[in-house]
Formats: structure tokens, sequence, C-alpha cells
């Protein structure tokens, strides 16, 4: 967890009371009033738009500045100190912005460019702080495509420019079209057991729908279309933990009918 120090104030600091809630609307209206007399001033004296945008622009900031509506904190929870500086510097966001500026939706999306995090949130917190949120977006598994090995995140996404070679051993290996995608899913399905995970050897994607696991004994288990994957893993694992059959000389266990 990383607090930014430049800007920075706990989010259990802010309060709204009711008359800073009165005072927000007022100054809202008050502002959407200026802003018309300033555009039909404008158009009185034959201004062209590109011209009238930068005059609003420029008298709204100037008056939200002067009520107290400006940027003071801006605070970047849930990633340590290096990325949440790639954040802050994406967002494009400092102190002494004019709050309406800070729109959550486009600071989001800013944000999402950098392939760094994800579970993403955007808090506007009146009048002064924007609260950014986010996990950590790490990488799952390697790829196989062609003859190239591809670390891919948790997001289901090719990391550019990674360096496989120092994550290879730690991470599952997948293969096929469309693996990639599928992997932050098989590999969520097997987290619930770390052990069993731990002894995959390839997992190859078959048909878009489902998984064909090579485990370190040789054996190769068939499991069925994903949103029937995580029921046939228990069922593996208790089989397993009864029988030891994964360590039996078996070609292939067939885990596609859940009746069978």
């Amino acid at each position: 967890m990383s607090k930014v120090a430049k800007g920075t104030r706990k989010v259990a600091d802010i309060h709204l009371e009711p008359r800073e809630e009165i005072r927000v609307s007022s100054v809202l209206f008050g502002l959407s009033i200026l802003t018309a007399l300033i555009v039909a001033a404008a158009a009185w004296m034959g201004g062209s738009l590109s011209q009238l945008e930068r005059r609003v622009g420029h008298v709204l900031d100037s008056s939200a500045r002067a009520m107290g509506l400006a940027v003071q904190y801006v605070s970047i929870e849930g990633v340590n100190e290096a990325t949440a500086e790639q954040i802050r510097f994406a967002a494009l966001i400092e102190p002494g912005e004019n709050m309406f500026r800070a729109d959550p939706y486009v600071l989001r999306k800013r944000i999402e460019e950098t392939r760094l995090v994800q579970n993403i949130q955007v808090h506007r917190f009146w009048p002064d702080h924007v609260l950014i949120l986010a996990d950590p977006v790490r990488p799952i598994a390697m790829w196989q495509t062609g003859e190239a090995w591809l670390v891919v995140d948790s997001l289901g996404r090719v990391v550019p420019g990674s360096d496989n070679s120092t994550t290879a051993d730690k991470l599952v290996h997948v293969s096929g079209a469309g693996g990639d995608v599928a992997a932050p899913r098989l590999v969520e399905a097997f987290s619930e057991f770390p052990a069993l995970s731990d002894r995959i050897r390839l997992a190859r994607r078959i048909a878009s729908e489902r998984w064909d696991v090579l485990f370190d004994t040789g054996v190769l288990v068939r499991l069925p279309k994903d949103e029937d994957m995580q029921p046939a893993i228990r069922r593996l694992v208790s089989i397993d933990h009864d029988t030891h059959i994964l360590m039996r000389p078996l070609d292939a266990i067939d885990l596609r009918h859940a009746d069978q």
C-alpha cells in the first residue's frame, strides 16, 4: 500500500458537512450563471468559438480556485511508490487544478492506458481531494505462441517488453489460441489448490472453451468447459487425495463429464 507524500491526506480525515454540500451546490449554480454570461458577452463581441472556450476555461479555473474548489490532495492507494508516481504522471492531475476538470471517468481511462494496474477507482472528495484506488497487475502465466514464450498478466494481456527469463519457472505455462486471454481464469481456478497448481507442466487451450492440463507425472487431465472447470478441479483433488491417481501410470483422466 502506498500513500503518495506529495499533497496527500488520509481519507478518514475528509468529511462533507451539510453546510459544505450546500456550498458546493451554490457554487455550481453560480458558475453556471457566470458561464452563461460569458457566452452571451462573447457572442455579442463576435468572438470565435476557440477564443470563447479559452475565455470560459480561464474564468472557470480562476473562479474555482478563488472559491476553494481546486485540487490540493492527490492520494494513490494500493500500489508501490514507483507505480504510484507513474499513475500520477499518466493521470495528468496536479495540485492547484480545477476540481471540475478532475473527471473520474477521464482519469480512469488515462490510468488504464498505463497497463500497470487493474480494478481502478477514482473518487472526488469535495472540495479539494482526488483519491485513486488500484490493484497492481501481476504476471501470472507464460504463453507459448509459435516458438516464443510471452508473459501474460492478470488481465490476460501480453506484457510488452517483459523479461521472461526471471519469471518463467514461477508461472503457469499455457499454449494454444486464446490461451493468453483465458489464462487468468485457469490460474484463479487452481489458486485454491497451490500444491496442485505447482505440478502443472503445461496447460493447452482447446477450441477456445476448455483446457487439457499436463502434470509433472505425465498424466493429462482433460477439463470441462470453463464454466464447469472449478468443480472438476475440486473433484480431481478429492480423487487424488483418496487414490493418488495423478501418480498412477495413466495417459489421461477425463473430467469433461461430471457423472463419469
